[in-house]
């Protein structure tokens, strides 16, 4: 189960290392900084202690849930915004390698009602600040399937079209254990990833999600383990239909696009 949270992190971060191959706008507008992301990274550097217990909290929460899903039956768990964060700082050089390698640095999320915003530095040979995006994650009426609606991704405080980035995502997850494909609503893209089932070296499964709500602050998670959970799949809260199994016109989603970019400081 540590890889279903990694993997969903890898959601968020995994966009903003994807977004910083198509960055080639203006200098000082590339410079700004989300609010957020400033005033986390401002924490961790004062707090190194209450970091490494806050990461440390995060990583027996996960353990706890993988132990839970190992289990057949109902399973639980609810994260919080800062204790993710403590986590990424602490543990991405052991379990993000990939992304350092590209260049991503000091990655931190916020999350809001609906949507779970990203920010990483990004250092590169053409670009060098902080790429954020804004997306909105729902379940859908189909077994360990979520939809990510890309609500608006930035260098800076400059906006990158989804198209120019989309091709780079694609090829970031096929090197990934995660399938990816494109579903569209109403002319909106919606990117759909599947969550594997099973994991290796576990007896209870398939492994099925039927519940991520994320409310302000904290990411909660909810499913069942073991046989018959897949026949029994009951998906609850928000739920995406999708388009290329339902009709547009049955399709329901409802994701918010907060602006996170309206408070911005420079990096100068």
């Amino acid at each position: 189960m540590k890889r279903l949270i990694k993997r969903i992190l890898l959601v968020g971060v995994g966009l903003v290392a994807a977004a910083s191959i198509s960055l080639w706008w203006g200098y000082r507008q590339s410079r700004k900084v989300p609010e957020f992301y400033q005033r986390a990274i401002s924490t961790s550097r004062t707090s190194t202690a209450e970091v490494v217990q806050s990461s440390e909290k995060m990583q027996a929460r996960v353990e706890q849930l993988q132990a839970d899903v190992e289990q057949a039956g109902i399973w639980e768990a609810a994260f919080a915004e800062d204790q993710i964060n403590a986590w990424l700082i602490d543990q991405m050089p052991r379990y993000l390698k990939m992304l350092q390698s590209k260049g991503v640095q000091d990655p931190q999320i916020k999350i809001e009602e609906g949507n779970l915003i990203a920010a990483a530095l990004v250092k590169s040979r053409r670009f060098e600040g902080v790429v954020s995006c804004d997306i909105g994650i729902q379940m859908t009426d189909q077994p360990n399937c979520l939809a990510i609606k890309i609500n608006s991704i930035y260098a800076g405080a400059l906006p990158i079209p989804l198209v120019s980035v989309q091709d780079g995502i694609t090829k970031i997850f096929a090197k990934s254990s995660l399938n990816l494909r494109w579903d569209n609503h109403e002319g909106e893209t919606v990117a759909l990833i599947d969550i594997p089932q099973k994991y290796s070296g576990m007896d209870a499964s398939p492994v099925i999600v039927e519940f991520l709500e994320l409310t302000d602050g904290r990411i909660s998670f909810a499913g069942r383990s073991g046989e018959g959970t897949l026949a029994e799949f009951e998906p609850r809260g928000s739920i995406y239909k999708i388009a290329s199994v339902k009709d547009h016109s049955e399709n329901s989603i409802d994701f918010s696009i907060p602006n996170v970019h309206r408070d911005s400081v420079s990096l100068d």
